[in-house]
């Protein structure tokens, strides 16, 4: 999902050099997993804020949101809570295989406690 305004080429070029940030409500290994692919440790980088989580991140002034990608399941209450959205800005969220993985997750926790494994 692209907002009114985002345009990819400009986003893929600022990449670079933009401050990438994971909200501190998500798990660790997700802020570890971002990292490893970016190559660098959170919130380095001197350009715009990429920023993966549930909700638009606290921007210092002066800075500019290049990216948020949405760790919700919609983005419709996002765009509710955040309207108007900032007109230069990518929105993205997770879709597709999903709730197949989220179904084999429980699945494999329900299994492993009626069979008494440890966790």
């Amino acid at each position: 999902m692209a907002t009114t305004g985002a345009d990819p080429q400009r986003i893929g070029r600022e990449l670079d050099g933009a401050v990438v940030t994971v909200d501190p409500t998500l798990p660790s290994a997700v802020r570890e997993e971002v990292e490893e692919i970016t190559g660098r440790p959170m919130g380095a980088g001197t350009g715009p804020r990429v920023h993966v989580g549930p909700g638009l991140p606290r921007l210092a002034a002066g800075e500019r949101l290049l990216w948020m990608h949405s760790t919700n399941a919609g983005v419709d209450a996002l765009l509710r809570a955040h309207s108007p959205w900032p007109p230069e800005a990518l929105l993205t969220r997770t879709v597709g295989r999903m709730g197949e993985r989220i179904g084999q997750y429980v699945l494999a926790w329900e299994l492993a406690e009626l069979q008494e494994i440890p966790g």
